[in-house]
């Protein structure tokens, strides 16, 4: 289906889910929310910043996650998200002070360029290692707030000896989308960080900024 119709379908206001659980939840069930959640966004901003694509979720396969189609080709894709890592922080215990205080903010926590490079690194070799075939393009989910601005010179660098095992790999991190890597299907696009047509201000009208 077109990708804003897919997105429409998937965000946290269509689920019913407060934000903060939807997108800090270490649950199956968000993670599978927000792997759809992911790919819609990612294929919209495709969509409007490099060709015009429909966008498919594969539930009921291992490999892939999701798949685009451009013109009259699919790509597969895999997905997966760079959270901050346990050791950082204890997640269940945030829950639990949630519960007891519904009042209590989202957790903030800021990498810097090297760390937030490594955690994304990590992932990536993850799905390295599962070597998949045929090989899939990669869209990574940077679920974290990062100190500086996230530096995409610094994570092709940690990451470039995984390269090989991939299409392409693309990444997605606040508003904007950005290819890492290209490859044979999708040659040189959104090399640098790329801000999604219109996400900016759905995100500051879903947390009330500039209303009234």
């Amino acid at each position: 289906m077109k990708p804003s119709m897919l997105y429409a379908k998937v965000t946290p206001d269509s689920l019913g889910i407060p934000n903060d659980v939807f997108f800090t939840s270490s649950s199956s069930e968000y993670q599978k929310y927000r792997e759809a959640w992911a790919a819609s966004l990612f294929a919209r901003g495709f969509s409007d910043l490099i060709k015009p694509c429909e966008v498919r979720l594969v539930v009921n396969d291992s490999f892939p996650d999701f798949e685009i189609k451009v013109e009259n080709s699919i790509h597969p894709f895999e997905f997966t998200e760079a959270q901050v890592p346990e050791y950082k922080h204890k997640r269940g215990d945030y829950y639990k002070k949630k519960k007891t205080d519904p009042l209590l903010g989202p957790l903030a926590i800021y990498a810097n360029v090297e760390e937030a490079a490594t955690w994304i690194c990590d992932k990536l070799k993850k799905k390295f290692e599962k070597k998949y075939r045929p090989k899939p393009n990669l869209l990574i989910y940077a679920n974290f707030q990062v100190a500086k601005k996230l530096d995409l010179d610094q994570v092709r660098k940690v990451c470039e000896p995984y390269r090989p095992e991939f299409k392409s790999v693309w990444l997605l991190w606040a508003v904007t989308i950005a290819q890492v890597f290209p490859g044979e299907d999708f040659y040189q696009a959104c090399s640098a960080w790329s801000e999604i047509p219109g996400y900016r201000k759905e995100c500051e009208k879903r947390m009330g900024i500039g209303a009234g």
